[in-house]
């Protein structure tokens, strides 16, 4: 009878472990397409810009290798390091929040300043399509800090987020601006 009774219990037992363990296959496999689904929406805006960068005859394009990306590259390096010295030193969360939303502010003004520059520089369709992208990259953007903050319950993810995919964005920008320079 008790090893009856414990058999029954090592069953019942496997079984909720069987759920449990299925519904965190099932939930994992949930979150990779929710993952891929968001990669090929950010690919596509990436593509947009691949595609720009494409269409310009390869002697215009290769003439100059990236001046304006690596003098970016170069100044904002800079800046991270004092910011980040900033959030080093800091003694609040506040003071950390604020050094990110410096860090933010500053590669969104890099952005716009090199989104300027290559809008000044493509023919209209060109421009509408690029327009169209970052819109539509603007909206991704802000969805990803948003999941990202909810998920770690960190404020600081938000910014931290923006930040990485804006700077990400603004390197693609200097890339094309170089492309499509003289």
């Amino acid at each position: 009878m008790k090893k009856c009774r414990k058999l029954m219990l090592m069953v019942i037992f496997l079984a909720f472990c069987s759920l449990g363990f299925s519904k965190e296959v099932t939930e994992m496999s949930s979150n990779n397409k929710i993952e891929s689904e968001k990669s090929s929406q950010n690919m596509g805006n990436n593509n947009v810009i691949q595609e720009i960068i494409n269409s310009i005859p390869s002697s215009k394009a290769n003439k100059r290798k990236s001046d304006y990306e690596a003098k970016l590259i170069s100044k904002m390096k800079i800046v991270e390091k004092r910011i980040q010295d900033k959030m080093d030193n800091s003694s609040s969360s506040l003071e950390v929040k604020e050094a990110i939303g410096e860090l933010d502010k500053k590669w969104d003004d890099e952005l716009n300043k090199v989104y300027k520059l290559v809008m000044g520089k493509l023919p209209a369709n060109l421009k509408t399509k690029l327009r169209n992208s970052q819109r539509e990259w603007i909206q991704y953007r802000d969805k990803e800090a948003e999941e990202e903050s909810r998920e770690t319950g960190s404020v600081e993810a938000y910014g931290d987020t923006t930040t990485k995919l804006t700077k990400e964005k603004t390197i693609q920008l200097a890339k094309l601006y170089d492309s499509l320079k003289n």
